[in-house]
C-alpha cells in the first residue's frame, strides 16, 4: 500500500499541475462610446449612431471626412454650400449705346437696333471655387464658366467689312436671320451674402466683375431668293476685343438666382467697329453640377 500511493500522486502530477495553471481570458473588445440614450461606433472614417428610442430607433452612418470638407474654409467640390456661379444660366442680351448705359438708338445706328426676344445668351458654369469670409453668410467666389452671347439684328442691315472696320449697310435681300455671335471664356470674383447657411433655404444678393476671354466671333445671315434658301456664315476678322469685364449683379433664393450684367468693355476694338456695349440677364441655376 505504501509503495502503490506514492507511484498513484506521480502519474496524477500532470493533471494536477494543468488544473492550477490559469487560462488567460481573451480580450475584450473595444466598448463604444455611449451619451445617454445614443451609441458612437468609429470605423475607419466612418462613424455609426445608434439612436435607442423605443419611439423611433434608428441607425444613422455618417462619413467624418464630408463633414469636415463641408466646414473647410476653401471649396472646390464640396456639397451643402451657397453658390453663386456654378450652373447654368440662360437670358436676353442686347446693347447699350454709350458707355452711361443708354439703350436709344442713336441717328447713323439701325443697323445695331437689336430684336431683344430673339437675342438669346447662355452660359455654362461647370467650376466654382468659394472662399467662407463669415462662414456661409459672407463669401467669395470664383471659377470658370463658358458664355454665348447672341445679337439678332433687327432691321434689314448686312455687317461687312471695309478698311478694318465694321460697317452696317442696307441689304438688298429680305434678311431671315440676322446675327452676330460671341462667346467666351469666362472667370468671376464676386462677393456676395447669404441669411441661410442652408443653400435650399438661403437668400442671397452679391456683385462682382466677370473676365472674360474671346474664344470665337461669327455672324450669320439666312434669306430666300427665288424659292432658295441662301446661308451667310462669317467667323472671326471682326475685330471685337479678344478680352472683357463685366460687371455682374445676382440677387435669389434657394437654387435659382437673377442676374444682370454690363460690360465696361466696348464690344469692338477702338475705330474697328461702333461704340456698343454689351448688357445681358436672365435667371440662372445654381448646384445643378
Amino acid at each position: 500500500m505504501k509503495t502503490i500511493l506514492p507511484a498513484l500522486l506521480i502519474a496524477l502530477m500532470p493533471v494536477i499541475t494543468q488544473a492550477q495553471t490559469e487560462v488567460p481570458e481573451p480580450p475584450k473588445p473595444p466598448e463604444a462610446k455611449t451619451g445617454g440614450d445614443t451609441t458612437r461606433i468609429k470605423i475607419g472614417n466612418k462613424e455609426m449612431v445608434l439612436v435607442d428610442d423605443e419611439d423611433n430607433p434608428y441607425i444613422n452612418v455618417t462619413t467624418r471626412d464630408t463633414v469636415k470638407k463641408k466646414e473647410r474654409t476653401v471649396s472646390v467640390f464640396g456639397t451643402g454650400r451657397n453658390r453663386v456661379f456654378q450652373g447654368f444660366e440662360i437670358g436676353f442680351g442686347s446693347f447699350s449705346y454709350a458707355s452711361d448705359f443708354d439703350t436709344d438708338v442713336p441717328d447713323g445706328m439701325d443697323a445695331w437696333e437689336v430684336d431683344l426676344a430673339n437675342s438669346i445668351n447662355w452660359s455654362i458654369n461647370p467650376f466654382e471655387v468659394d472662399i467662407r469670409l463669415v462662414k456661409e453668410y459672407v463669401k467669395f467666389s470664383t471659377g470658370l464658366g463658358y458664355t454665348v452671347k447672341n445679337f439678332s439684328l433687327k432691321n434689314n442691315y448686312q455687317l461687312s467689312k471695309f478698311n478694318d472696320t465694321i460697317i452696317g449697310a442696307p441689304s438688298a435681300n429680305d434678311l431671315q436671320k440676322n446675327r452676330f455671335r460671341t462667346g467666351y471664356l469666362t472667370v468671376p470674383a464676386m462677393l456676395f451674402f447669404n441669411t441661410s447657411q442652408d443653400p435650399e433655404n438661403a437668400f442671397r444678393i452679391g456683385g462682382g466683375v466677370l473676365a472674360g476671354m474671346r474664344l470665337f466671333q461669327t455672324y450669320r445671315t439666312k434669306y430666300f431668293e427665288e424659292g432658295q434658301k441662301h446661308k451667310g456664315i462669317v467667323n472671326g476678322g471682326w475685330e471685337t476685343n479678344f478680352l472683357t469685364a463685366d460687371l455682374r449683379g445676382v440677387v435669389g433664393y434657394g437654387p435659382i438666382n437673377l442676374y444682370a450684367t454690363y460690360s465696361m468693355v466696348p464690344l469692338f476694338d477702338i475705330d474697328r467697329g461702333p461704340e456698343l456695349y454689351p448688357f445681358t440677364f436672365g435667371i440662372s441655376f445654381v448646384n445643378v453640377f
